[in-house]
């Protein structure tokens, strides 16, 4: 009986260590966003990266940037009015595997997730204590429960592209360390419907990393989500976009930083207003069964989403005084 007992706990160890790689460590998805073909950098004039800065890029999003994306904003002169960023730690936790919740129908109950918004000094002085070798493992098993610390930032920027247009950007930056999941999320930003609307020029964009412990080198992909694609959702007071987080490819490469953006134009519905609130809003999929959310607009700037305790949620508000 004993003998039995033994084999029959062996046979639980082998299940549980082939499921956690494909669960957890890779973080694995039923699908991905189409990824780009390899594009050769763009040659920029100083004066040209300047103006996209001036429109709400950063540094990496610029040193990424295709040349169809290029094009769309070469011709625009913009100007930062409004720039809001927060700086996040998320300790995502789950139930011991003895629990027997990760192997069941409900197994997504066996998630909790708490996000520790930090200061700026706070989170880079925490990024810094993040070794290699701490990048490739997110999850960290003990006899209660398996726990793993994540980074993140969110901005919401509004530019000005003229008296009558203005672009309202929302972006999401995974840094060093991935979340334990890696599946459909949304990011959208929203406005004040009875004075402002959407007046399209939309675009998104997923940028990754990934280190090759082989090779130890790092290559670069992206995804793009242009107005054709099925995966926005638009509203009369916001935009919204459907976006598959990458996963990590292999036991030997792993996702290192995850870049997340999208945009779109607003003009006033009559005259101009004194105020713009461009309402950022992040919705992170903590599942182990990946769910196609379908996202809903309340009305205020915001939205909902299918299935809302499967995911956290991050805000983040910019506000611009137009005259």
């Amino acid at each position: 009986m004993k003998r039995r007992i033994r084999f029959t706990g062996f046979l639980f160890i082998l299940f549980f260590s082939m499921i956690l790689p494909s669960n957890f460590a890779n973080a694995k998805g039923s699908t991905e966003d189409p990824v780009d073909n390899p594009k050769t950098a763009l040659n920029l004039t100083s004066e040209q990266i300047k103006n996209l800065e001036s429109l709400g890029f950063t540094e990496d999003e610029i040193k990424n940037m295709s040349q169809d994306e290029f094009d769309l904003n070469k011709n625009l002169k913009g100007e930062i009015n409004s720039k809001t960023t927060k700086y996040y730690k998320v300790i995502e936790t789950v139930t011991s595997p003895s629990d027997n919740l990760m192997f069941s129908s409900n197994s997504n109950q066996a998630y909790t997730a708490k996000e520790v918004e930090l200061t700026r000094e706070e989170y880079y002085n925490e990024l810094s204590r993040i070794g290699a070798n701490d990048q490739k493992s997110p999850l960290l098993l003990s006899a209660s429960s398996s726990k793993s610390t994540s980074y993140k930032t969110m901005t919401t920027t509004v530019s000005k592209l003229s008296s009558e247009q203005y672009r309202v950007k929302c972006s999401v930056n995974w840094d060093k360390k991935m979340p334990i999941n890696r599946k459909i999320d949304v990011l959208g930003v929203g406005i004040n419907n009875a004075i402002w609307r959407p007046a399209h020029g939309e675009y998104g964009k997923q940028t990754w990393k990934i280190f090759n412990t082989s090779t130890r080198q790092n290559t670069t992909g992206s995804a793009t989500y242009t107005s054709s694609s099925t995966k926005w959702k638009y509203g009369k007071d916001a935009y919204a976009l459907r976006m598959n987080l990458k996963n990590d490819p292999s036991g030997h490469e792993y996702v290192t930083n995850i870049q997340l953006y999208m945009y779109y134009t607003v003009t006033p519905v009559s005259s101009l207003p004194t105020w713009l609130d461009a309402y950022g809003e992040y919705s992170h999929q903590e599942t182990q069964v990946e769910i196609s959310p379908t996202i809903n607009f309340d009305g205020t700037g915001g939205f909902t989403i299918t299935n809302s305790t499967k995911f956290t949620y991050s805000y983040v508000t910019a506000s611009l005084k137009t005259k």
